[in-house]
């Protein structure tokens, strides 16, 4: 075709564009003519107007020029991709490259499709092609393909799904390898996938044999959601009419819409060959369409199935779409049940309403029919394996590669080795089974494919889940707070749902940057789901990636892709804690609810803020503490009522004011009123409980430390370091047994953080089971040697036993760890030399520390003077602690070193001064 006569198509196209539908027939014999030709091209254009995103959003001319002429994908093969490796190209079509890859995180092969260069600069395709993702990967469905990541490299959009091995179904019909049987059991399947899809308010739009893959094991897939139409997108409708009407868009038609062209097969004088035949009328008008579009296209596509042809002819798109308007279908074949014949009229009804009203009420007829009908060969296909699964949600099983795949046309064909675990294909029934088998089969074949849908939500929920650490794929450093944020406040808002089991960060963030084995993490963290993900950044906006896997069988329970700006990281969390709860299957009360998609601040700077507060505290120096108060004051300048960084700031302040950073005599009372004022805006944050009851205990109000410790518990039952610090509460009354059950419950909760195992080891010591206490702490050491708190209490487990040397060396290791000895430290070492019989060396420790500047508790100083065997500078010493309300002092009953103080009366009168009387 000449140029100029493409260039009159183009301008009477966008002329047409502005026109009314109603109006468009009457305008386009005006301005063609007689030119017959030119109206057809320019009306073949125009039935796909109704697309919401193209291939042709520019002059047609310019489109030939990229088909014919297209830019050719860079070779990538053996290449990395974010986590992935580029194994082969699988192949080409429409707007993509598609390539096989392996996912070396989760040691399976994925298909990756990249836009081609040619489309990656018009932002139409862009946002075309991931919308393609986005919509398939917001179904969860085994007959659906499996997205697993949306995904960017060097400005390059691309989509990770599941590897199909198998071929499409244009392939089979047009190898004549499609029994009867098979067709039906197809169809089935198509139908399920549909209703699935309906039930969510997605509508397929392009349901074609191209667009419909068959694995090897009978599975079937629906591909290629790229014209897709959501509610969210347009206003749906799903309610239902008392005669039963499908759900239809709340619209007019559009008028001025982008068009589309979906593999084109460029035929003179018609301009698209393919998806004009299984187009509905309501298409083919540019009329506004529903679910109803994908029932008559899927009845096409049975026709052509079980006919071998299709049922409206037509040499070029125009004539295709005036016999899809105006014709009768083509005679079907004598040997033609009635009742498929019945069931395809209606499919093919030309007025929407005479249709089939649902996805679900076509399903119900091909189910009845194929049962009618025997039942016979392919339509009972299943593994004995997956009938337990049969009601639970369906899940993209993540296993062993399988063999390349063959000709593709761009997304429309992947290749999977990997089995789905809701199957709805039942086992082969052999012939010389009796009837009752066959009957029995029927029976079970109707439940598994109904039974999904009924069923499901009937399935038993997961109790446990680890949050692993987002992967930082920006490299950008400087982004791991957000990260790192995402995941804790994951961890956080799931951790008070007290019917699921979550690991505490301490544990899970020993996977970041780690492939992740599903068997290790399974044995080592006791979970039954994992939660892992990507996150990435360009210029403002953010994209994160979440997968939710099975451990148990390793299958995908869900996945999901947020492209946000940066700013609104903090409604990306709230989404994300609130479908994880869905799909883990959770049965929440209305306060429950509440509490996960609690909205922490509506000032998203003080939220990136308080995350770099998070990041910073979760390092546990004391520097890095001390910055991580810095970023929780300047959160709280931006938004002074955001109650959860007002918690982390007390808890951060109490645990200075511990570790004798912060003189309690100068900062008295601070961090009571940082921990009431976030109670002050939301009473139900169980970090402020456990921040006031870390406070109270350091006031010596013991039975208000108690209630705070149970409130922060019950508000918040996976809250590690509650279950730690409320063993350090019991500890202080000699209370072994009970604070042993506390540091046990946040073993299980944090099961791989070594500190745990340093705290059960001092409970151990302080109770005098100091062999136990021996292998419990170096097994904290082997788990992490550099963690200084470990040696100290292995230096003080050894002054139990008399050990002295060994005490020491410990204790220098603390030093060594550490970079220098706090007073605290100091103040061990000269209790061991003085023990060990090294006068002179301690004696010079307590000069030194007689000398600093920094803050020296008067109860640990008050350990020394005992070493010294100087009674009266020992309680002189504690008498002081208590004057100035030293923190100290709240472990004076249970200290191992005053052991010998017990009977003294003026150390029995501190005792009951404190309450520990």
């Amino acid at each position: 075709m000449k140029a100029e006569r493409l260039a009159k198509i183009e301008e009477y196209y966008h002329a047409a564009l502005d026109v009314s539908v109603k109006e468009r027939p009457a305008f386009l014999r005006e301005v063609c003519g007689s030119d017959i030709e030119i109206r057809r091209e320019v009306e073949s254009l125009l039935s796909f107007a109704d697309v919401n995103s193209s291939l042709i959003d520019k002059p047609p001319i310019d489109v030939a020029a990229e088909i014919f002429s297209p830019e050719k994908q860079p070779e990538i093969v053996g290449t990395r991709i974010a986590h992935y490796e580029i194994l082969s190209r699988i192949g080409s079509g429409g707007m993509g490259e598609v390539y096989l890859a392996a996912d070396t995180q989760l040691e399976r092969q994925v298909a990756i499709k990249f836009i081609k260069p040619d489309f990656s600069r018009d932002p139409h395709q862009v946002r075309r092609f991931l919308r393609e993702a986005k919509t398939a990967s917001s179904l969860n469905h085994p007959n659906i393909i499996t997205v697993y990541e949306i995904g960017n490299t060097k400005n390059t959009p691309f989509i990770a799904t599941e590897y199909i091995e198998g071929k499409t179904l244009r392939q089979s019909m047009k190898e004549g390898s499609l029994t009867f049987d098979e067709s039906i059991n197809i169809a089935v399947q198509v139908a399920t996938a549909l209703n699935a899809a309906h039930s969510a308010g997605i509508y397929h739009r392009d349901i074609k044999p191209e667009n419909i893959m068959l694995r090897d094991d009978h599975l079937v897939k629906v591909l290629d959601f790229g014209l897709a139409k959501l509610a969210g997108v347009r206003k749906l409708s799903t309610e239902k009419t008392s005669d039963q009407k499908a759900p239809v868009l709340a619209e007019q038609p559009a008028t001025n819409t982008e068009p589309s062209v979906t593999n084109p097969q460029l035929t003179a004088p018609g301009l698209v060959m393919g998806t004009a035949a299984y187009m509905s009328p309501e298409q083919a008008r540019v009329d506004s369409v529903d679910a109803r579009t994908d029932i008559w296209s899927l009845g096409v596509v049975v026709y052509e199935m079980v006919s071998g042809k299709k049922p409206f002819q037509g040499e070029t798109s125009s004539e295709m779409i005036g016999a899809i308007l105006e014709e009768k279908p083509v005679a079907l074949d004598d040997e033609t049940p009635d009742e498929l014949r019945r069931i395809l009229a209606k499919a093919l009804e030309k007025d929407a309403d005479d249709r089939f009203q649902s996805a679900e009420e076509l399903l119900q007829e091909l189910m009845r029919f194929r049962n009618e009908t025997g039942f016979k060969t392919s339509a009972a296909r299943v593994r004995s394996a997956m009938l337990s699964d049969v009601t639970s949600q369906n899940r993209s099983r993540i296993s062993s590669p399988g063999r390349p795949g063959i000709d593709t046309d761009g997304f429309s064909e992947l290749h999977v080795s990997n089995s789905s675990s809701a199957e709805f294909v039942l086992s082969e029934i052999k012939k010389n089974k009796t009837l009752w088998v066959g009957v029995l089969s029927v029976v079970l074949a109707s439940f598994i494919v109904f039974g999904y849908f009924y069923f499901a939500d009937t399935g038993r929920s997961f109790e446990s889940i680890a949050v692993l650490p987002l992967v930082n794929e920006s490299g950008d450093a400087n982004l791991d707070y957000i990260s790192d944020g995402v995941s804790d406040l994951l961890i956080d808002s799931l951790s008070q749902l007290p019917q699921l089991k979550v690991i505490s960060r301490g544990s899970t963030f020993k996977y970041k940057g780690r492939g992740i084995d599903l068997d290790e993490i399974g044995d080592a963290l006791k979970v039954q789901a994992i939660l892992t993900g990507r996150v990435n950044r360009n210029g403002d906006d953010l994209m994160v990636s979440i997968e939710l896997i099975n451990v148990t069988d390793k299958t995908r329970i869900w996945g999901e892709s947020y492209d946000r700006r940066l700013t609104d990281i903090h409604i990306v969390q709230r989404e994300l804690a609130q479908t994880v709860s869905q799909k883990l299957r959770l049965k929440l009360s209305t306060k429950q609810q509440q509490r996960i998609s609690k909205h922490l601040t509506n000032n998203p700077k003080a939220h990136q803020l308080y995350l770099n507060g998070l990041y910073h505290r979760r390092k546990n120096s004391i520097e890095e503490m001390k910055q991580s108060l810095e970023y929780f004051n300047r959160a709280l300048e931006l938004d002074p009522d955001f109650a959860l960084a007002y918690a982390e700031k007390a808890l951060v302040f109490s645990a200075l004011i511990e570790n004798g950073v912060v003189d309690p005599q100068t900062e008295k009372g601070k961090d009571r009123a940082v921990a009431e004022k976030a109670l002050s805006i939301d009473p139900n944050l169980a970090e402020a409980h456990l921040a006031l009851a870390r406070i109270k205990t350091n006031e010596y109000d013991w039975a208000g430390a108690d209630s705070s410790f149970r409130r922060a518990i019950e508000l918040n039952p996976n809250l590690a370091r509650a279950h730690s610090l409320y063993a350090g509460y019991f500890l202080r009354f000699e209370r072994f047994d009970e604070a042993l059950v506390e540091i046990g419950l946040a073993k299980k909760l944090d099961p791989l953080r070594a500190t745990l195992l340093s705290i059960e080891g001092e409970i151990l010591c302080w109770s005098g089971r100091y062999e136990e206490a021996i292998r419990v702490l170096q097994n904290s050491i082997s788990m992490q040697p550099k963690n200084a708190f470990t040696h100290a209490m292995l230096g003080m487990t050894y002054t139990g036993q008399k050990r002295y040397s060994k005490a020491i060396d410990a204790w220098q290791e603390t030093v060594k760890i550490n970079g220098g000895a706090s007073p605290t430290v100091l103040i061990y070492l000269g209790q061991n030399y003085a023990l060990a019989g090294d006068r002179e060396k301690a004696l010079e420790i307590l000069d030194q520390l007689n000398n600093t500047k920094e803050y020296v508790s008067p109860t640990e100083l008050a350990i020394l003077y005992t070493a010294f065997g100087d009674k009266e500078g020992t309680l002189r010493q504690l008498e002081k602690a208590y004057e100035i309300r030293d923190v100290q002092l709240q472990f004076l009953k249970a200290e191992p070193a005053l052991d010998g103080f017990r009977n003294e009366p003026r150390f029995q009168e501190i005792l009951r001064k404190i309450g520990l009387g």
